[in-house]
């Protein structure tokens, strides 16, 4: 049996994707999230459990948000490395 999956269609810069990096210094539990990019005009809000569990906050803030993903870290730790790859080497001008 195929699990039910979901799309989640975002925008942001590569280098807010590469903040991404620091997602487990996003602890929910403190009450930190990272806010890098948005969705249909609404901020995303990220944050990670103690279980490696990342959730993408789509809303106002963290604490009302209108819809939630759930992910492993690992995909995000992919996110990012891929982010930081897109990034021009340091120094360099960006047109």
């Amino acid at each position: 049996m195929i699990p039910p999956s979901w799309e989640f269609h975002f925008r942001a810069p590569p280098a807010d994707l590469a903040r991404l990096r620091s997602i487990r210094e996003a602890d929910w539990a403190a009450r930190r999230a990272l806010h890098i990019g948005e969705c249909g005009g609404v901020p995303v809000h990220w944050s990670v459990d103690s279980d490696a569990t990342v959730s993408a906050l789509v809303g106002a803030d963290d604490e009302t948000w209108h819809i939630a993903f759930l992910m492993p870290v690992d995909t995000i730790d992919q996110l990012a490395a891929e982010a930081v790859d897109l990034l021009p080497p340091q120094g360099t001008a960006v047109p």
